[in-house]
């Protein structure tokens, strides 16, 4: 998956860090994430720990498949298609930057949320040309 550029880093949404960091810090148990190993989300640690292995990430690579509009057409989703079989996404950032055919590659960590339930958390995602293999 050659020439793909990146269209979210989650680095770069300050909102959305700023969100979850207040929410984690809330005594609310029903709301936010866990700090787990003493790292709070979005931190500077937290980010290093990704790239030094302490935090887990994982990749999905494959094709856009499909974009579209959950919920009462407010809530931006596309679909990922590979060997393995087609996973569902929220479309960060801009939502029209989403091509379907296009190559992508998307790198998220999976976090507990004070419940308990495990959620998988978007860091990157990078987008290549649209496929025209006809």
């Amino acid at each position: 998956m050659a020439d793909l550029k990146e269209i979210y880093n989650l680095q770069d949404d300050i909102s959305i860090i700023k969100h979850y960091q207040a929410a984690s810090l809330s005594k609310d148990w029903r709301i936010g994430l866990r700090i787990e190993k003493g790292i709070l989300f979005g931190s500077d640690e937290w980010f290093s720990a990704i790239k030094s292995g302490i935090i887990k990430h994982f990749s999905v690579k494959g094709v856009i498949s499909k974009v579209y509009m959950t919920s009462h057409n407010d809530f931006a989703q596309f679909d990922i298609e590979n060997d393995e079989g087609i996973t569902t996404w929220i479309r960060e950032a801009d939502i029209f930057l989403y091509k379907v055919g296009s190559n992508v590659e998307l790198k998220y960590v999976e976090q507990k949320r004070k419940n308990g339930i495990v959620t998988k958390c978007v860091i990157q995602i990078l987008q290549g040309s649209v496929n025209c293999s006809e």
